[in-house]
């Protein structure tokens, strides 16, 4: 490496060591107003704790990899990395010397751009432009600090020289080495159950050295951790997504130690960012899309509600002022118009206006408009009629109209996405895996290696690698090849069927050649177990006329039809209420919360006791609505409900015909389009008497016209709906849908064994704050797997360790015990379960020793409070972990000798049934892939199975394969899912919680931000459980 000075420094450094300056001058002039020092943040790559990897719990070790099912190659979105001959990589602090700090995340993270690229000494350094900077050479002595001077200048300006440039001094001390010689020789290793402690140190500074291309280019946006976005990228790669807002497509990178070595984790992913507008053209499609009810005469009248949604919205946006392009700002929220104004523009916001001598005296103020300030200080005389932007800090406020600031590139969109936008986005992000020809951008696997390979520097020429060849090792340019396998898919059995007819064979089987693709048809099946003995009724909630008589007829009839095919109820036909149709129908409460449930539970308290399952017909999919009456069904009355939609938009047919009612010999199918009606009065047949009251003149009742009625319905009801809603309605009922049939005997999941699914959820974007996270336990109570009950409870804000699992884990045992109690008939013969089999979702693989020390020792509690008091031997328990939200891809192979044609669905993702335990599993540790799926849009992502606890120790072919099978056995549908039932159901439980407390994490209500159980407002909100008589049902299926 070139020297930086000749000779030594006055401190007698080496000249390849970075030098020192004497002393840093005074803090320099900013040309941006100074801001409040935001908190110290801790690196995200390089985050540091407390804790000793030594004192970390063991995994248990992968006792062997499978063997059943077909072989077949894929190709893994993982690039192989080379260290060569890399043996160190070094850690450094960075801090802003002369105690002046550059005052924006923005200025800070351009000053350390500027540090890498004005000493060579940093040529193989990358840093997180915050507190740390690694390198593969040693740019200082231990314990000896260098001050660095950067001579600054923005983006597209020539670099600033002498004496009136722009300064800032970073200084750069010493932490640590990190020897890559112990990871050499850890992934040469292939004994099990061998130790790396300084994994993820080494993998934080391997992320940054391999982010440092991206991150120095002006043009890319970083998004947290590692995802990248070039916002030059063409069309293509970009959808507008209305209000403002864009979708582009870049890409998400980490490196990870797997069995095949060190590896680039690489995959494509989208988000939405702000448009590079002016902002004024910003505020107006903003307004167009979630406010379209505002303009007025030519005018935006904003309501203040608006205008706090419209700052939200805007707050901590980049953007440039157009009558001083040096000028930077953060947008801090929107100015507020003088009293009696609702406009905040240019000509309504005023503010004072100081005036000082050449002292810096205040001599006098004066309140002036910004519509004349700009006049006066800058002679634009444009900016009459447009909103005012705050885009100073709390503690000052600088107003500069929207019409002369420019939007930058590159602002991330944090907030959630409307439902037309968010309709769009996942159209646009849902590419296909791998169709058409290989280089083809428009799906996953071309987009990943034509661009984002090269958009990471990587190169396919030898030995130059591009940007990498600094720092000493390679990357591969070709997705890594891997071997992965297809299981057999199980044979479901259900009861035949045939229109009411006897069958000659009351089992339908349905073998593998029909489940095989992930989706089942079950036109000549029915349920395999029904519900029995129940009663029903509809109510329907209105928002304006209620839904045409006729056409909510036709969906009743549609039930009753469904229910008579697939439930056993004691009466098909609807529960009346005494009162009447009237009974049925009730406008959808005003008011405030607790009104609201008032109105809902003494309506809904009418039909307690005489069903089983009320329909509840809403007006439109308005969430809100649901959650409330969701809360009140399940909380406070303790009555199961199902809802169904109407159509807003469906209209009334015109009459087609009039008299008689159409024959087979006009419709094959004997129905009339529209509906039927008879002949007006007094109105006779051309070329036919008149004979009379005929059977075929009688008005006919609305149930007959519904019969009788073809067409476009106001709610769905097409044999695949009803059939998808009687199916939750079985479940519910506690019916059971399908049944695994000519299976093995089970090694996994045994009649004595209880399937457990746990979960957290937490406040999102927009939630109040304190908002409580929600934790949901979940457990089978059947051998046949198809019925779960659940225990919820709030739990400290964003905390992801289950507070309360020994509780909840204690109310379901003590129901499984209850359950044995009712099946064998006999006190003295009811018991626990011999085996718990426990799917925790919605965690990470940095949790998992939460999990081990935290919740692991809950489990175990629970266990000794209900076995060691009924005298039973303690269960033998797996517990595994269902991570869902990692980057891993797998793409079949062209031209793959060792599978057939047929192994790939129409998106070129794998088949339902992959499972792969080898290559880009952990290097230590017991996990899998399995993609259980069959995919109906975009890029398969299978779930991530990882062992933490293996009492039972059966061979991973039965967990996979067993752990397969269970995914056909999800209740909704006729589909296996993606996860464990357990696991996904757990999931539900969660978001019906987040149902519960509706107000709270996505308040309607803009100015109430905290959320205080003492207040009146939040003292009666949910807290925990449902209703006495639905805590063991599924009630939130």
């Amino acid at each position: 490496m070139a020297p930086l000075d000749k000779g030594k420094g006055k401190a007698g450094l080496d000249a390849r060591y970075l030098p020192i300056e004497k002393a840093p001058p005074p803090p320099p002039k900013l040309s941006e107003p100074p801001r409040k020092q935001a908190s110290k943040r801790q690196p995200e790559e390089q985050k540091t704790d407390d804790h000793d990897p030594k004192d970390d719990e063991p995994l248990p070790q992968r006792p062997s990899v499978g063997k059943d099912g077909q072989r077949t190659q894929l190709d893994a979105n993982y690039f192989a990395i080379d260290l060569g001959k890399t043996y160190a990589i070094y850690v450094y602090n960075l801090s802003f010397a002369g105690g002046y700090a550059p005052g924006s995340k923005r200025r800070e993270r351009r000053v350390l751009q500027l540090l890498l690229d004005q000493y060579p000494a940093c040529k193989s350094a990358a840093t997180d432009y915050r507190e740390c900077l690694v390198s593969t050479e040693q740019l200082t002595e231990e314990n000896f600090p260098t001050t660095l001077r950067v001579l600054y200048h923005e983006i597209g300006d020539p670099p600033s020289h002498g004496a009136d440039a722009l300064k800032y001094y970073v200084t750069v001390s010493y932490l640590k080495k990190l020897e890559l010689g112990p990871l050499h020789d850890y992934l040469g290793e292939s004994s099990p159950g061998s130790q790396y402690t300084a994994k993820d140190e080494t993998v934080a500074a391997l992320n940054l050295l391999l982010g440092r291309y991206t991150n120095q280019a002006t043009h890319v946006s970083k998004i947290g951790r590692g995802r990248v976005f070039d916002q030059r990228t063409t069309h293509s790669l970009r959808q507008p997504l209305r209000g403002g807002l864009e979708a582009v497509v870049g890409f998400e990178k980490s490196v990870r130690i797997a069995k095949a070595g060190l590896l680039l984790n690489l995959s494509a992913a989208t988000s939405a960012f702000y448009m590079p507008l002016q902002m004024d053209e910003l505020i107006d499609q903003w307004t167009n899309e979630a406010c379209p009810h505002n303009y007025q005469g030519g005018r935006y009248a904003y309501q203040v509600r608006h205008l706090a949604k419209l700052e939200r919205f805007l707050k901590g946006l980049q953007v440039r002022a157009t009558y001083a392009p040096r000028r930077f700002h953060s947008v801090w929220g929107i100015a507020r118009a003088s009293i009696g104004s609702n406009r905040p523009t240019s000509d309504q916001v005023t503010f004072d206006l100081e005036h000082k001598d050449e002292h810096g005296k205040v001599i006098s103020r004066e309140s002036i408009t910004v519509l004349e300030y700009f006049k006066r200080e800058h002679g634009i005389q444009d900016a009459t009629d447009c909103l005012v932007v705050d885009v100073g800090s709390q503690d000052k406020s600088i107003f500069i109209p929207a019409n002369l600031l420019n939007v930058l590139p590159g602002n991330f969109y944090r907030h959630v996405l409307l439902g037309a936008q968010q309709s769009t986005m996942i159209q646009f992000a849902c590419r296909p895996a791998r169709i058409g020809t290989p280089d083809s951008p428009t799906h996953n696997h071309g987009l990943i290696t034509n661009s984002g390979v090269p958009m990471l520097g990587i190169s396919a020429q030898r030995p130059l690698n591009g940007p990498y060849d600094c720092f000493g090792f390679n990357v591969e340019s070709h997705m890594l090849r891997i071997h992965g396998r297809y299981l057999t898919a199980p044979a479901l059995q259900y009861r035949a069927y045939n229109a009411g007819r006897p069958v000659a064979k009351p089992n339908k089987i349905l073998l593998s050649n029909d489940t095989q693709r992930g989706a089942w048809n079950i036109h000549d099946c029915t349920l395999a177990l029904s519900a029995r003995g129940g009663k029903w009724s509809w109510i329907e909630l209105t928002k304006g006329p209620p839904c045409d008589d006729v056409q909510r007829h036709v969906f009743l009839n549609a039930i009753e039809d469904g229910i008579k095919r697939y439930c056993s109820f004691d009466n098909t036909e609807p529960w009346d209420h005494p009162d009447g149709t009237s009974s049925h129908i009730l406008p959808y409460p005003d008011g405030k919360i607790e009104k609201k449930k008032k109105t809902l539970q003494e309506y809904l308290n009418k039909f307690k006791g005489n069903v089983s399952i009320l329909f509840v017909i809403l007006p439109d999919k308005n969430i809100p609505q649901y959650a409330m009456l969701k809360l009140v069904a399940d909380t406070l009355v303790g009555i199961q409900t199902t809802c169904v939609v109407r159509d807003p938009n469906w209209k009334k047919q015109e009459k087609e015909t009039q008299g008689q009612p159409s024959t087979r010999a006009h419709n094959p199918r004997g129905r009339q389009q529209g509906y039927q009606q008879r002949s007006q009065p007094g109105h006779q047949q051309p070329g036919r008497p008149h004979q009379g009251n005929r059977q075929s003149d009688r008005q006919l009742t609305i149930k007959e016209q519904a019969r009788a009625y073809q067409g476009k319905t106001q709610i769905k009801c097409k044999p695949e709906v009803i059939a998808n809603i009687m199916q939750k309605v079985n479940v519910r009922l506690r019916g059971i849908n399908t049944v695994l049939a000519n299976a093995e005997d089970p090694k996994l999941f045994t009649r004595e064994t209880m399937v457990v699914g746990a979960d957290v959820t937490h406040p999102g974007v927009g939630s109040l704050d304190k908002c409580p996270s929600i934790a949901a336990v979940v457990c089978s109570t059947s051998a046949f797997f198809g019925h779960y009950t659940a225990s919820l409870r709030c739990q400290g804000s964003k905390v992801e360790r289950i507070e309360t699992f020994t509780e909840m884990l204690v109310e379901r045992l003590k129901y499984w015990k209850a359950k044995s109690e009712a099946r064998s008939g006999a006190k003295s013969r009811a018991k626990y379960p011999e085996r718990l089999v426990i799917f925790r979702d919605g965690v990470s693989e940095g949790q998992f020793q939460m999990i081990l020390k935290q919740e692991w020792p809950q489990i175990q509690k629970a266990c000794q409070e209900t076995y060691t008091r009924a005298q039973q031997q303690l269960p033998k328990v797996l517990l595994m972990c269902v991570l869902k939200r990692h980057a891993t891809r797998f793409f079949p192979r062209s031209g793959n000798d060792l599978r057939s044609e047929n192994d790939q669905d129409m998106l070129g993702n794998p088949n339902c049934g992959l499972v792969v335990d080898q290559g880009v599993t952990y290097k230590d540790g017991y996990d899998f892939y399995l993609q259980s799926h069959a995919v109906i849009k975009g890029t398969a992502r299978p779930a991530h199975y990882v062992v933490l606890v293996d009492e039972l120790n059966l061979a991973p072919d039965i967990v996979q394969r067993e752990t397969y099978q269970h995914c056909f056995l999800y209740g909704r549908c006729n589909r296996a899912i993606g996860i464990h039932p357990a696991a996904r159901l757990a999931d539900r439980a969660c978001d019906r919680g987040r149902k519960y407390l509706q107000h709270v994490f996505s308040p309607e209500n803009e100015g109430q931000r905290t959320f205080d159980r003492a207040t009146p407002e939040d003292s009666g909100a949910w807290i925990q459980d449902v209703h006495d008589d639905l805590k063991n049902e599924m009630f939130f299926l």
